[in-house]
Parts: C-alpha cells; sequence; structure tokens
C-alpha cells in the first residue's frame, strides 16, 4: 500500500509540472524552448555552478584549482594538449559520456598527451589496441597518456572500480527484493501486478513526453540575471526605478578582439526625464568575486522610440574566453547576455619578454593605480601551450625590501586559466591589488611567483619593478578638532613635511628591534628630498640604536603634491643584549630636532640561570667562554636526538657554531652531522649573559 501511495503522488507531480509548463513556463529557473549553450553557459558562469546542481565539490581530488571555464565553454572544440609541446595533429573520432577515440600524431621523441576530460578512477587507456597507464595531469587533473613518436590512436573508456562494481551489485539485488516482496510476498497481491505495470508504463510515457514538451513550446522569453529582483535566471520586464527593461537582443553572441556588438534593448514606462545608460563588458569576476573587471563600456540615452540600439566595440586585446554583458541604469543593474571570444590576439613577433616561467612567458606588466589603495595590473602573457592550470603568487615589495601586499590567484580569478591559452595568443589579465593605507608616491618591486597549487611546485619568479604616483590626500586644516584624524597633531615639521604621529608600542622585549609606522603629511610642496634619523637614547642620553634614510622606503618626498598622507613603516635595528629600562625616541628631520615624550620600556628577555638535574652530565670549557654542561640523548631506528645544556662563562664576543658528528671510531667516517648555532639559528652566542643557562 505504501508503496502504491508512492507512485500515485509521482505521476500527480509530474502531470502537474506538464500543466505548469504549458500555463506559466516563465515560472521555470530555465523556461527558454530555445534553452541555447548560450543561455545555460550564462546562468553556470553567472552562478558558479558546473551543470545545474552540481557544485564544485562533485569535480575530482586532482582538479586543483576548481574550474571555472574550459575550452568547452569558450568555443566547444577540445583539444589535446601536449606537456612541452611535441603535438602535431589530433582528431576526436567518437566522443560518448564514458568512451573517446582520439587520432593523435605526435613529434619525435614523444609526449604526455592531456585529453580533455577529467580523469576519475576507472578510465582506462588503449593506444593502438594496446593496454597503457593512464594518469591525472598534476595541477589539472586531466586524463593524460604518454605517447611516442608517430600516429596513435587512443582510445579512452570509463570502466568500473570494484567499489562501483559492489555498488550495483547491492542496487540490482535492492530492487529485485522489493519486487519481490511487492508481488510475490503475499498471493492475494500478485494479480494486482497488470495495474502496477500500468503505473510504470505512465510514469515512463510522462517522462519521455516532458522533454518533448519543452523542446515544442513556442516562446522565448529573455534571459535576465541580478539576484536581486529575483533569485534565479528569469524573463523580463526588469525594474529601473523610473524605466522598465522589457526585452534585449544580441547581434552574435561570439566576438573577436576589435569586433563591434549591436545590442537592441526596448523599454516601457521610461521617465520624460532623459537618463543615461551604461553598457558594459564584464568579466564573469565581477559579479562572481565582486572584483570591478570591466573591459569595455558605452553609454545610452533614455527614453527613445521604439527599440534602441546600442553599439559596443570590443577591445583590441580582448582575451579568449567568456564574458558578460551587464545594463546599468542609474543604481540598478542587470546581466541580459554572454559573449564568447573564441580567439585572443595574436602575440607579436617583437613582444618584449619580462620572465620566462616554466610554460608562460610574462611579456609586459603595467601598473593602473584606480585610487590610492587600489592597483589594478595590466599584465601580458602567452605560452606554448599547456596542460596544467598555473597560479600566480603578486606581492609587492617597498624598497627595504619589505613585503606590503599578496594575492594569490588563478590567471582570471579562474576565467582565464592556463589551459585555456592557445599558443600563439597573448592574453590580458587585470589583478587588482589593495594596497596599504597611506602608502607613500615612489618606487616598488612586483615580484611574481608562478607554482602549482596541489603541490607547491614552483614554476619560476620574477621581481619587476613599479613605479607608483598616486597619494593619498588629507588636508589638515579640514579637521575640526585634534581628536579627529586619529588625534593628528603637528609633532616635528620641516621643510614642508609635518609629522603626525608614530604608533610607538610601550613595551619592547629585549633583542627584537623596534618597529611601529610614521604618518606624515605635506603642508606645502617639499623642495627638497627630506631624511629622517631616527634614534632610541638611554637614560643617560647615550644612542642604543638607530636609522636613517627617506621618510618612507623608496619615497623622494620632492615629488609629493601638497596634502599628501603617508604611513610609512620604521624598523630600528637594537643590539641583541641591552639593558632594561625607559628609553627615548628621537627624530632628527633636515634641521629640526624632535624627542617624543612617549617612552618605549625595553623588558628583558626571559633567560634561565638554573642548572637542572642533567641525565649525562659532563664539564668541557671551550675557550673559556662557554661550558657544555651535560647532555641527554635519544636513539631511534634512524634518527639521534640529542640534547645540549650549555652556559655562558662570560659573555660571548663571537656567534659560534657547534658541529655534532656522528662518526665511526675505527675509520673515522662521518656517518650524519649537524652544524648550527644553538636552537637552530635562533639563539647565537652573542646573545648569551654571564652563567646563563
Amino acid at each position: 500500500e505504501i508503496l502504491k501511495i508512492i507512485v500515485a503522488v509521482g505521476l500527480c507531480g509530474l502531470v502537474i509540472a506538464a500543466a505548469l509548463l504549458g500555463l506559466h513556463p516563465e515560472r521555470l529557473l530555465i523556461a527558454d524552448a530555445d534553452v541555447t549553450p548560450e543561455r545555460l553557459l550564462f546562468y553556470e558562469t553567472f552562478t558558479g555552478n558546473i551543470g545545474t546542481t552540481i557544485r564544485y565539490e562533485y569535480l575530482p581530488r586532482d582538479v586543483s584549482p576548481r574550474l571555472y571555464i574550459s575550452e568547452a565553454v569558450v568555443d566547444g572544440e577540445l583539444r589535446p594538449i601536449a606537456d612541452g609541446g611535441g603535438l602535431l595533429a589530433w582528431e576526436l573520432v567518437e566522443r560518448a559520456p564514458v568512451k573517446q577515440v582520439w587520432r593523435v600524431t605526435v613529434d619525435a621523441g614523444g609526449a604526455a598527451v592531456a585529453f580533455p576530460l577529467n580523469w576519475w578512477p576507472g578510465w582506462q587507456a588503449r593506444v593502438d589496441g594496446e593496454r597503457v597507464d593512464a594518469s591525472p595531469m598534476i595541477g589539472s587533473g586531466r586524463l593524460t597518456v604518454s605517447l611516442p613518436a608517430g600516429e596513435h590512436t587512443v582510445t579512452l573508456r570509463l570502466r568500473n572500480t570494484p567499489l562501483r562494481t559492489v555498488a550495483e551489485v547491492v542496487s540490482a539485488l535492492t530492487v529485485i527484493g522489493l519486487f519481490v516482496w511487492a508481488f510475490v510476498g503475499r498471493k492475494s497481491q500478485f494479480p494486482r501486478l497488470p495495474s502496477t505495470v500500468y503505473c510504470l508504463l505512465s510514469t515512463l510515457i510522462i517522462s519521455i513526453a516532458l522533454p518533448a514538451l519543452l523542446h515544442h513550446t513556442s516562446f522565448t522569453p529573455t534571459t535576465f540575471f541580478d539576484f536581486n529582483q529575483m533569485p534565479y535566471p528569469h524573463a523580463g520586464p526588469v525594474n529601473f526605478g523610473a524605466a522598465r527593461l522589457e526585452a534585449v537582443t544580441l547581434s552574435a553572441t561570439t566576438a573577436q578582439p576589435g569586433e563591434s556588438l549591436t545590442v537592441q534593448h526596448t523599454w516601457s514606462a521610461a521617465s520624460d526625464d532623459p537618463l543615461t545608460g551604461t553598457l558594459r563588458l564584464v568579466s564573469p569576476v565581477e559579479p562572481r568575486h565582486g572584483v570591478p573587471y570591466a573591459l569595455a563600456e558605452t553609454p545610452f540615452a533614455l527614453p527613445c522610440d521604439g527599440a534602441c540600439l546600442t553599439r559596443l566595440v570590443m577591445p583590441n586585446d580582448l582575451s579568449r574566453g567568456l564574458y558578460l554583458l551587464e545594463m546599468r541604469v542609474g543604481e540598478d543593474a542587470v546581466y541580459v547576455g554572454a559573449v564568447r571570444a573564441p580567439h585572443g590576439p595574436a602575440r607579436r613577433t617583437d613582444a618584449p619578454v619580462l620572465a620566462e616561467f616554466r610554460d608562460i612567458t610574462l611579456h609586459t606588466v603595467e601598473p593602473i593605480q584606480l585610487d590610492p589603495t587600489t592597483l589594478r595590473l595590466k599584465m601580458t602573457c602567452s605560452t606554448p601551450g599547456t596542460p596544467r592550470n598555473w597560479l600566480l603568487s603578486l606581492r609587492l615589495l617597498d624598497a627595504s625590501g619589505r613585503q606590503l601586499v599578496q594575492q594569490d590567484i588563478q590567471p582570471g580569478y579562474g576565467y582565464l586559466p592556463t589551459t585555456l591559452w592557445l599558443s600563439g595568443e597573448t592574453v590580458i589579465d587585470y589583478p587588482a591589488l589593495t594596497l596599504p593605507e597611506g602608502l607613500a608616491p615612489g618606487e616598488y618591486t612586483l615580484r611574481v611567483i608562478s607554482y602549482l597549487f596541489s603541490t607547491g611546485e614552483v614554476g619560476g619568479q620574477a621581481d619587476i619593478p613599479l613605479r607608483l604616483m598616486t597619494p593619498a590626500l588629507y588636508d589638515l586644516r579640514e579637521a575640526c578638532c585634534e581628536l579627529e584624524r586619529r588625534g593628528a597633531t603637528i609633532l616635528c615639521q620641516a621643510g614642508g613635511v609635518a609629522l603626525l604621529g608614530a604608533d610607538l608600542p610601550q613595551q619592547l622585549t629585549e633583542g627584537n628591534s623596534l618597529d611601529f609606522h610614521a604618518e606624515w603629511n605635506a603642508l606645502a610642496v617639499p623642495t627638497t628630498d627630506l631624511t629622517a634619523r631616527w634614534e632610541v637614547l638611554d637614560a643617560a642620553g647615550k644612542v642604543a640604536g638607530y636609522a636613517e634614510g627617506p621618510l618612507a622606503p623608496g619615497s623622494r618626498t620632492s615629488e609629493w603634491p601638497r596634502h599628501t598622507w603617508v604611513r610609512a613603516p620604521v624598523r630600528i635595528a637594537l643590539p641583541p643584549v641591552l639593558s632594561p629600562g625607559a628609553y627615548n625616541v628621537r627624530l632628527t628631520l633636515a634641521d629640526a630636532v624632535c624627542t617624543f615624550r612617549e617612552r618605549v620600556t625595553v623588558t628583558p628577555r626571559p633567560r634561565e640561570f638554573e642548572v637542572p638535574e642533567l641525565p649525562y652530565p659532563l664539564a668541557v670549557d671551550f675557550g673559556g667562554e662557554i661550558r657544555l654542561l651535560g647532555y641527554d640523548m635519544q636513539l631511534d631506528e634512524d634518527v639521534v636526538t640529542l640534547t645540549l645544556w650549555w652556559q655562558a662563562a662570560t659573555s660571548p664576543t663571537e656567534d659560534y657554531k657547534r658541529f655534532v658528528h656522528l662518526y665511526d671510531p675505527t675509520t673515522e667516517n662521518i656517518v650524519a652531522q649537524d652544524d648550527a648555532m644553538p636552537r637552530a639559528w635562533a639563539y647565537p652566542t652573542t646573545w648569551w649573559v654571564v652563567d646563563e643557562v
């Protein structure tokens, strides 16, 4: 009886769904009769889903980092990729969900060829009829087969693993058991078999008719995406306050660099007041990750008579990939379509080369500073072809080598993966870095490191000089009182530049450097390149440590415009052994000398003077400076762990290393050794004081 109820409810649900399809198709997730690949790609790209409800956690574990896009999305042309080049020709002979047959020609030397499908356990490969190993490509997870030189027929099949075989057997036995229980368990129910068969046939008929109903529906509504008015792709109209967008038609869904695209958009209920809208070409990065990534835009005016026509020109350096069209009026925006670029710009023969990484060439890096805290980089790259998805670590360093920013991303934030790049083309990427507040104009270094996420293997590193010239501006006269703008007051000034503050720590442990930030403000246009000398003074006024240099590393104050506001790091190296107590900090800026009222208190380093009970005591003197008090030793199968207890007879004046050798006393051959400063280079002997253990 329970089974009959379940079947009946299921049939009713299918009938109701079919009726809703005929009456209100716009209520469905994708309600277009022409469910075109462009609209499906539009939905998947916008939401980040792969398929419809299958998200990235269903990807094979070797697909690392996760995929956002591939050649199947951009142009549908599947291409095998040879590791290191060497692939001359290919042809896809047969393709099925669990089988692919390729005809591949490899040049002399052979190559590991990655095919355009993800490797799962169970994929098997045959080359010219002979079984060979198939494995995932490190860095992308693509199924890879090593091929010798020549022409080959490669057959790829997905076979069952032992676990899948057991699961299928268990499932089959379960179904058989249910039928036996339902139809044979009680003889009185056996005559009901014809009605049960009827229910099964009805379900089969509706399941076949449902796709047919979808296929033959005649409506073609426009699909919009905004996730504000509706949390799914929906048909028009879309409200923009004083105007309503009814429909949008694109002249094409594919474009090449430099081509133009015409967008026809129909509006209703537009205000009589003139409005200005904007049509933008953006990367899917913008809605997916919230990173500004517009590549082209053009304005249009409302209201317009009948249908509006807006022409959008593709950038000449548009990279191969998938892009979205956004229509914006005021603060409201909606995505109205997707455009695929199957080819990017050709690589110039005279293109400069900044760095050569494994599989990647970096040609140019152009900094675009949108505002004082946002740095957009225009990076031009190319590849001879790579089956790996390389990540880039972008690090901004100041002139002193201090790292200010680090961001690790896939090219295009995952929408320009290196497996998508074609040989002979250039790829333009626009990663954005968030800069520290108050970064000074001047000279910096961009460190670019390529690596594989799955293994950490580094493909290469390059240091590229950058010059940033957009300052943060702050007019001190606009502060209503001293408590505003972090309580900024002028502590010291010279040459048109004022020191507004320094976040000195109250306490400092002996042996550490004094690190803080100084806040500067250009009251007028500086006429010279100022330098600052920072000094740490003990109670007697003796200098314990100092740092001297530009107000900000790599920055020249003569290039600061008026009201430039800079928050610059300062590091003062102090002796490893320093008497505890209060210290003053003094600044000499040109002719002005400032002494801060704030004091820094140096606390002693934690030290041990008690000699514990030692497992193996010794009394060995080394030059009258250091004593070896004893040791402990643990023997494992292949490791000797030795613990040494030292004591300083005096305060050593040199940084000594200790040499520990394990040797054969018969031959005096050294079997193993460990040579280093104490505590793995972390506690040099010049830090030791008398009687310290």
